[in-house]
C-alpha cells in the first residue's frame, strides 16, 4: 500500500525561472523519506506521480531521490535536516 506524504505542499517556487515548487510541512530530519512517489508508463515514458516532477534542482540540495524499478517507486530522501516551509530541492 502506498498513502500520500502530508510533509509537503507545492508553492511558488523561489528559485530563479522555477515556476512551482515543493515546501515542507514541518521540520524533516536528516535522512528521512519525504515522498514516496509512484511510477507509471505511458507510450513507453516513465512518469513520476505525487508531486515527483515538481522537485526543481539546485546545487545545494537538501534531499536525494531514489528509483526503484522493480517497485515502480522513487523516494525522495532528506539529505539535510530541512525547516518548516522550507523549499525542497534535489541535484
Amino acid at each position: 500500500m502506498l498513502l500520500p506524504s502530508f510533509k509537503v505542499y507545492v508553492a511558488d517556487s523561489k528559485i530563479e525561472n522555477g515556476k512551482r515548487g515543493v515546501f515542507s510541512l514541518e521540520e524533516i530530519e536528516k535522512g528521512e523519506i519525504i515522498e514516496r512517489c509512484p511510477i507509471i508508463e505511458i507510450d513507453g515514458k516513465e512518469i513520476w506521480l505525487g508531486f515527483g516532477l515538481l522537485y526543481q534542482h539546485s546545487d545545494q540540495a537538501n534531499a536525494t531521490y531514489e528509483n526503484f524499478p522493480k517497485d515502480n517507486l522513487i523516494k525522495f530522501v532528506a539529505t539535510k535536516n530541512i525547516g518548516k516551509n522550507e523549499e525542497i530541492t534535489v541535484k
